[in-house]
């Protein structure tokens, strides 16, 4: 679709959004290339996590007239107070809207969300042979700050996982 044909907007996610992310997130799984899990979410798997999610911690999607194209979110590192201003985001797209903007446009909300929820730190956690999704989130100011080794196992072999960070500069 060209852009000037896009009416992409960025909101929080509500339960019924919750199968379209789970096909998303379950088409993710099963190319076993971005996340540890390992087998498919049942349809109400995003119904649960809005449901129990904390305070400043949220589930955004990106839709185009209204139909879901991908999703974010934005998760706190830890709940003990040191780490109140770091969060963890993750985003995911449909295989359909790669390439097209879409994610740029998800992954800008969502990082000028967390600028406005307080946060200073941001962590994404990516397997380190998903190397499009490393330089993806080098435009936005991540930058690599360690590997861990060996940390997961998928596919029959062991995984390493990147470790990027962005800081937001104090406005």
């Amino acid at each position: 679709m060209p852009p000037e044909s896009r009416h992409l907007h960025f909101r929080i996610a509500i339960p019924n959004d919750a199968l379209r992310m789970v096909e998303i997130y379950n088409s993710a799984i099963n190319a076993q290339n971005a996340t540890m899990d390992d087998a498919p979410k049942p349809p109400d798997y995003f119904v649960n996590l809005i449901a129990g999610l904390q305070d400043r911690e949220h589930y955004f999607v990106v839709t185009d007239r209204g139909e879901v194209l991908g999703w974010s979110a934005i998760k706190l590192w830890s709940a003990k107070a040191g780490y109140r201003f770091t969060a963890e985001t993750s985003i995911y797209l449909d295989s359909t809207a790669t390439r097209k903007g879409i994610g740029h446009f998800l992954q800008k909300k969502t990082i000028h969300t967390c600028r406005h929820l307080g946060f200073h730190h941001l962590i994404a956690r990516i397997w380190r042979s998903n190397e499009g999704s490393i330089r993806f989130h080098e435009k936005f100011g991540y930058r690599i700050i360690g590997i861990q080794e060996q940390v997961g196992f998928m596919n029959g072999e062991w995984q390493d996982v990147a470790i990027l960070q962005c800081i937001l500069a104090n406005d």
